[in-house]
Order: structure tokens, then C-alpha cells, then sequence
């Protein structure tokens, strides 16, 4: 059984199974050299002829029917048959814990996905739109469970943000049997995206807050870094406050905000004993990797685990005078 899956958000990606084997992930930026890429991964999917001609099942994350036709148009000139189709775009956060849960090789775990700007969902007609941030999920293989969604709520380009008690009902009412947290603040991750932003490190610059914040102490005065120091402590004290309610030896992290390793680190000096394993993709382009498993696994109820062999990328040889001929073209000392 082939199954693709494709994230069409930022870090697009696909992620191909062979049955419970994984024989190829991509993120399109590294094929186009465009960072951060969002949208159709078309040159990743033109690498599918070399492993298959028939695609049994693609899962489409994030993107609009248009997206999906055009994915499969793409696979169909490269002489790739495709099967069942699915546009997947509720899956984004069990995307993120299924690929978390399947790669971590775990029998069980309590999988939190903690998100920064989070998965979009429409409410109403005036507006009203629901940002999915932080969920948490029980996993026993091969089963996962969600237990909670958190989502902000509101009309997005106004402060406070503006929603009725009926948005709110109707909102619930899609979620049977899941605990759902409705809330008119910012989220840790939309609230640490923000504060990158006005210090000036942009768009995905939240790795530079975090290593700005280890300076709050020595530099009281410097605004920025007084910013940078007090979001920091403040995912911190959100990541410890989530962890406290593990009830299971073994926690896996995915979503953006579970590439902060400060935070990780916390978590594993406060709880010892517990058994972390961080997503080492985390952030969107995993996504494609977890629908793909998430529907692989819910489709054959395989109680084989998942192979993910890890890959380095390609070698090259001195002889070939490949690095001292990118040292001079790059200018690099």
C-alpha cells in the first residue's frame, strides 16, 4: 500500500509510505531554494515516479480542492496513478501528533501539539474564526485519541476580539467527545511570534528570540531583550503547566513551539523520569508525514511499527573539489 501525504502550509512537504516504511520525505524549499516555502511542492512530487507508479491513497493537508487536482495533475504527467484522494485540512494538529507518536516509537504516550500561529477554522459568515493552538492527544499504538483542543476565537482584526455565545455553540458542536477550551487571548505561540515581530527578527525568527532571552538578566534596560527574556519565561511556565497533567511515562512534543529547547530542557530537569521525545521535524512540514501515517495505520490497523531510517542528505568527495569550488563561490573563509 502506497500512501502520500502533502502539506501545502509553510514548509511544504510530502511524505510517501510503503506500507509502515517511510521511502521518501521532502520539504519543497529544499528543491527550490525558496525558505518557508507555502504551496503546491511540485517538484517534490515529480520525484514519486522513482519509487512508484501508483499512489493507493493522498492526503492533502492545508490546501483547497484547486490544490489537490493540481497535485495529482502534476503525479498524472509523471505517469503516477492516484487512488483514493482526501482533502485533510482538520487533520493539521493530528497530523503534527501522529507524526510525532509514529516516529517516536513509543507503545504509549500523552502527545502535546503546541502550536504558534496554529490550524485556521471558519465559524460564521461575520468572520468569527477559530485558531487551533495547543491539543493533547493519547497514544497507544497504534491508536491516537485527542483529549483537548484549545482555540482563540474571534474576529481576527479586532481588539478584544468580537464573537457571540452562538458562534461559540455552534463551534463546539463540531467537536463530539473532545474536551474543547475556548479562550479571547493569545496563545503562547501567537503571543511569542508577536513579540519576534516587534523585535525585528520577522517572520519564523523565534529561534533568535529564544537566544536573545539568555541576555534578560545581564541587560534589565534593553527593551528588546527584557521582551525577549520575559516570553521566553512565560512558554516556559505554559510547558510546565501542560506537562504537569502527564499521566503517562512518556511525552512527545510537536507543533513550532516544541522546537524551543530551552523549554524542552525544563521539562526534562523538572520531570526526570519521564521519557521526551521532541518531533525532529516539529514544525508544518511534518504534517505531511503524520497524515500519511495517521491514515495508514487507521486504514490496516498494522501492529508493525513505523520504519523512518534517518537520511543525511548526499556525500561528496575532496577529489571532486566539490567544497573548495563552494568556498570560492560563496566567498567563504
Amino acid at each position: 500500500m502506497y500512501t502520500l501525504g502533502v502539506n501545502l502550509s509553510h514548509h511544504s512537504s510530502i511524505a510517501l509510505l510503503k506500507d509502515n516504511e517511510v521511502l521518501l520525505f521532502v520539504t519543497e524549499e529544499r528543491l527550490n531554494r525558496n525558505k518557508y516555502f507555502r504551496g503546491v511542492p511540485s517538484n517534490a512530487l515529480t520525484l514519486i515516479k522513482n519509487y512508484t507508479k501508483t499512489i493507493d491513497a493522498i492526503l492533502l493537508v492545508s490546501g483547497s480542492q484547486d490544490s489537490l487536482n493540481q497535485s495529482i495533475q502534476i503525479l498524472n504527467k509523471q505517469g503516477v496513478r492516484v487512488g483514493v484522494r482526501h482533502r485533510v485540512n482538520n487533520w493539521h494538529h493530528l497530523a503534527h501528533a501522529a507524526a510525532g507518536f509514529y516516529m517516536s516509537q513509543f507503545d504509549q504516550a500523552t502527545i502535546l501539539v503546541v502550536d504558534g500561529a496554529g490550524a485556521m477554522y471558519g465559524i460564521s459568515d461575520s468572520g468569527v474564526r477559530a485558531s487551533e493552538t495547543t491539543s493533547s492527544y493519547q497514544g497507544t499504538f497504534p491508536h491516537i485519541t485527542c483529549t483537548n483542543k484549545r482555540f482563540v476565537v474571534g474576529i481576527y482584526d479586532k481588539r478584544p476580539f468580537v464573537y457571540t455565545d452562538d458562534d461559540i455553540v455552534k463551534f463546539k458542536s463540531k467537536f463530539n467527545n473532545i474536551d474543547v477550551t475556548v479562550d479571547e487571548q493569545l496563545d503562547i505561540g501567537w503571543r511569542y511570534a508577536d513579540i519576534t515581530a516587534r523585535i525585528g527578527f520577522g517572520i519564523f525568527g523565534e529561534g533568535k528570540t529564544m537566544g536573545l532571552s539568555a541576555y534578560g538578566k545581564d541587560n534589565p534596560n534593553d527593551i528588546k531583550i527584557k521582551q525577549a527574556h520575559d516570553i521566553q519565561k512565560q512558554l516556559e511556565d505554559v510547558f510546565l503547566s501542560l506537562v504537569a497533567n502527564v499521566d503517562t511515562p512518556n511525552l512527545i512534543l510537536s507543533g513550532g513551539c516544541a522546537l524551543n529547547i530551552l523549554g524542552n530542557s525544563l521539562i526534562k530537569r523538572h520531570y526526570p523520569t519521564l521519557n521526551i521525545f521532541v518531533d525532529p521535524i516539529a514544525a508544518d512540514a511534518t504534517v505531511a508525514l503524520g497524515a500519511a501515517t495517521y491514515h495508514f495505520y487507521s486504514q490496516t490497523r498494522c501492529i508493525d511499527k513505523l520504519i523512518f531510517a534517518g537520511y543525511d542528505g548526499p556525500s561528496y568527495s575532496l577529489e571532486k573539489d566539490y567544497i573548495y569550488e563552494c568556498t570560492r563561490k560563496y566567498s567563504i573563509q
